[in-house]
């Protein structure tokens, strides 16, 4: 393959790559220098610092050996790799942060059903105790001592469950 061949081929691959940075860097740095000053590739694409330390050292042992197909191979894998490891990383990141952010709306859920369950429990209940206890002295015989006693019950009894669910509230 000749030089030009594979200017040709770096500069598609820096149109194809989708970056605009790396697109330009190719077109104004690396190619120019490999056209004007007949520079590397390794040595025309660390000056675009774009591409890691490592990625420049694996293309100038390339160079020299002459193995670049494999060699372009390799890194194309090794960075293949790196972004499905990354990738499972990111969606375990945000699996985690979900299930969090479920978990806290069901606590919360779960103490808001509580507190509105228990007050209307204690309307309930109280409206309950005053139903029977009015019942309870309209029942009773006319005699006054008997409708204390009721009452003095009543009260007792709706006392005790006040003082019941007042415990039992946070």
């Amino acid at each position: 393959t000749s030089s030009g061949e594979n200017i040709d081929a770096i500069r598609l691959a820096g149109e194809a790559s989708g970056n605009r940075f790396l697109d330009k860097q190719v077109k104004t740095v690396a190619v120019p220098l490999m056209l004007k000053y007949g520079t590397e590739l390794a040595h025309a694409l660390e000056q675009t610092t774009f591409f890691p330390d490592m990625v420049i050292s694996k293309l100038r042992t390339a160079g020299e050996t002459g193995d670049f197909k494999a060699t372009s191979s390799q890194l194309g894998d090794y960075y293949q790799m790196e972004n499905q490891y990354a990738m499972k990383n990111l969606v375990s990141f945000i699996e985690v942060a979900i299930s969090m952010i479920i978990m806290g709306a069901l606590v919360f859920l779960t103490y808001l059903s509580s507190e509105t369950a228990s007050s209307f429990f204690m309307r309930d209940s109280n409206a309950e105790s005053c139903l029977s206890s009015s019942r309870t002295l309209d029942a009773a015989s006319s005699d006054a001592e008997e409708r204390r006693e009721l009452a003095a019950e009543s009260s007792a009894l709706s006392l005790r469950r006040s003082e019941y669910f007042l415990e039992r509230s946070p």
